[in-house]
């Protein structure tokens, strides 16, 4: 356990007063390692790769994330403003939660579910392959490039737009208020698409899993890859 308080008096932080950046860095063994805990406020966290963690459980405020460490087992990280970066790691199952940060998940493989929460914060996920994808989003924009679930794919947003690049599921759903639904999926789906006022486009397959789509005013424009 390692605690790293900022004791400063707040007239240290005055103007005409300089002082470095205040840091914490922890060498360990490049190894596996049963639970990683860690809470900061403005601070950012760089995990590199080479290590393993049985869990992960990181909560910061405003400062930024980076991983590239693989958790065989639950990763839960959670941010108000900070940004997410993940990459070239692989995990049991991802449990992504914040407000207003970016979430970039580049060349990750989880064997179970992934979960994604945010308010107004982007996500962005490329060459990410799980068994199940849950993304719920206000104003966010969620973009799938690359993205396969082996099962199911939900989404829910209220004006946030949705965008699938060669991405797929066996079943998918999404659903938005105003947000557009658009991009390429892999194979070939049974569609059902409800739009109040919206333009729709999409193929008019009768083979393959379901895929449901649901908004108010927003557009579906949805094609095959390679069509």
């Amino acid at each position: 356990k390692i605690t790293f308080t900022n004791q400063r008096e707040w007239t240290d932080r005055l103007a005409f007063f300089s002082f470095d950046d205040m840091s914490v860095t922890v060498y360990l063994p490049k190894n596996e390692y049963k639970t990683l805990t860690i809470k900061t406020n403005t601070g950012d966290l760089l995990i590199p790769a080479g290590f393993t963690f049985g869990s992960a459980d990181i909560e910061t405020d405003t400062g930024d994330i980076e991983c590239s460490a693989s958790v065989s087992g639950l990763c839960k990280i959670k941010t108000d403003t900070g940004d997410m970066q993940i990459q070239e790691a692989r995990f049991g199952e991802m449990d992504l939660t914040s407000s207003t940060g970016k979430k970039v998940l580049n060349e990750i493989t989880c064997e179970n579910k992934v979960t994604i929460k945010a308010s107004t914060g982007k996500a962005k996920l490329t060459n990410v392959s799980c068994k199940n994808f849950s993304a719920e989003a206000s104003t966010g924009d969620i973009t799938l490039k690359n993205v396969l679930a082996a099962e199911n794919l939900n989404i829910k947003t209220d004006t946030g737009d949705v965008k699938f690049e060669s991405s797929d599921a066996q079943e998918i759903s999404v659903k938005t208020d105003t947000g557009d639904v658009t991009g390429t999926l892999r194979t070939e789906k049974i569609f059902f698409i409800d739009s109040s006022t919206g333009d729709v486009k999409y193929p008019k397959s009768m083979t393959g899993g379901k895929c449901e789509i649901k908004t108010d005013t927003g557009d579906v424009r949805l094609e095959l890859a390679g069509n």
